[in-house]
């Protein structure tokens, strides 16, 4: 795994030199951006914790670069970003994190379409876990790998199909269970006859194994995307699935074993033994992913809902509702603000697990552009959970107020 990970992290670079190499030869466009943010905040509950929390003063610091190369028939994007994090009083909790992304496509031809993408993250587990699933957990560094790979055809000019295939490999340094993940869908697109909406048909398979369960979901969405006007569009994907969750789990039982020390006389001693148990868990459930967006001179809108299958770091299927929104106006042409909200309810798929938990996550944050390629903001957070699961301690929030500088310098050749 090891192995395989070193060639993992080598291919988005090699595949940027291959491209580099071709620059003299070809009308090509590379953009590099070397960017740094610098952020302080004040957090009054820096571990989420339900007992006894603790508030700290944090800085951040983030330098990061990205390289984006553009040509007639294709594209490579990479990105790497690094978060210093230090500490006032838990000094402890000071640590790095580290983000390497990369994409890229190209025409094959001119009906078929290739693309490309890989990523590496290492960052703590609360708030990966908060973002994705909603769920709060202990804070334990995580990292994951992710591949994946897409074809697209152009059937005739109004339909296309492809396929899409992606893995990630997750692991943590601590109590939470290692997990993968495969997936693999495929697409139809139609443009209906007034090319403004495009009717997609979906089927897709995905599989998480860990050591406590093995996932397997099979799913079918329908989809619609429709251009109200230039600048209101709205996309919606509602479908079923079928899930087969394998549960492995060690039982505790009494046997009796003989005991041939006074034979002729037997004797049965009580013994305690460990058995692997395995169990199977089915049922069918629905999908959703709908977006709005709406888009004018001074703000844009986006609202959204997500229903679907999640993983936890327990190594549990989570059937996940997800309800967001984000405003941002400009209300001079260097000052504005943004508006973001999301809400979460999780809940065990199976009958083997105890997951019930809501969590809300908002923050105002104010933008101020100092100058080109300089932004100054400011803003409140505020983050909230119930576990429905708990006899006591049910809520747990915190409050995080903030200010940050960051600033890019672009160069194009």
């Amino acid at each position: 795994m090891v192995h395989m990970r070193k060639h993992f992290l080598k291919a988005p670079l090699l595949f940027l030199m291959v491209f580099a190499l071709t620059v003299q030869s070809l009308a090509a466009e590379v953009t590099l951006v070397p960017t740094l943010a610098v952020r302080a905040e004040m957090d009054d509950n820096v571990l989420f914790s339900r007992v006894a929390p603790v508030s700290d003063y944090v800085g951040v610091a983030t330098p990061g670069v990205s390289v984006n190369y553009r040509t007639a028939r294709g594209y490579a994007d990479v990105k790497a970003e690094a978060d210093f994090l230090r500490y006032a009083q838990e000094q402890s909790l000071d640590r790095s994190n580290q983000r390497v992304a990369f994409s890229g496509g190209f025409a094959v031809t001119e009906l078929l379409q290739a693309s490309g993408r890989a990523a590496y993250i290492n960052d703590t587990s609360l708030e990966t876990q908060l973002q994705e699933t909603g769920i709060v957990t202990l804070r334990q560094e995580v990292e994951r790998y992710s591949v994946g790979a897409g074809l697209s055809y152009r059937l005739s000019p109004r339909s296309d199909a492809g396929v899409d295939l992606s893995y990630q490999d997750v692991n943590y340094d601590g109590p939470s269970l290692d997990y993968e993940n495969y997936r693999m869908s495929f697409q139809y697109n139609y443009l209906l006859g007034n090319g403004a909406t495009v009717f997609t048909v979906q089927p897709n398979y995905e599989r998480y194994t860990s050591a406590a369960s093995d996932v397997s979901s099979y799913g079918l969405s329908f989809g619609l995307a429709h251009a109200f006007t230039e600048t209101w569009s709205l996309k919606a994907f509602l479908g079923v699935r079928y899930t087969e969750t394998d549960y492995r789990f060690v039982q505790q039982e009494v046997s009796l074993v003989p005991d041939f020390s006074f034979f002729p006389i037997i004797l049965y001693r009580p013994v305690v033994v460990f058995r692997e148990v395995n169990v199977t868990d089915s049922n069918w459930a629905g999908v959703a992913d709908m977006s709005v967006n709406k888009k004018g001179e001074a703000y844009d809108l986006r609202l959204g809902y997500l229903h679907d299958l999640s993983y936890s770091s327990s190594g549990d299927p989570i059937e996940l509702h997800r309800l967001y929104g984000t405003y941002s106006r400009s209300i001079t042409a260097r000052f504005g603000f943004t508006l973001a909200a999301s809400v979460y309810e999780s809940k065990s798929e199976g009958r083997f697990s105890q997951t019930d938990s809501k969590y809300f996550d908002g923050a105002f944050t104010l933008n101020y552009k100092l100058m080109e390629d300089y932004f100054l903001q400011g803003g409140y957070r505020y983050q909230v959970s119930w576990d429905d699961t708990l006899q006591q301690n049910r809520k747990v929030d915190r409050h995080l107020f903030f200010v940050s500088l960051g600033m890019a310098f672009p160069r194009k050749w």
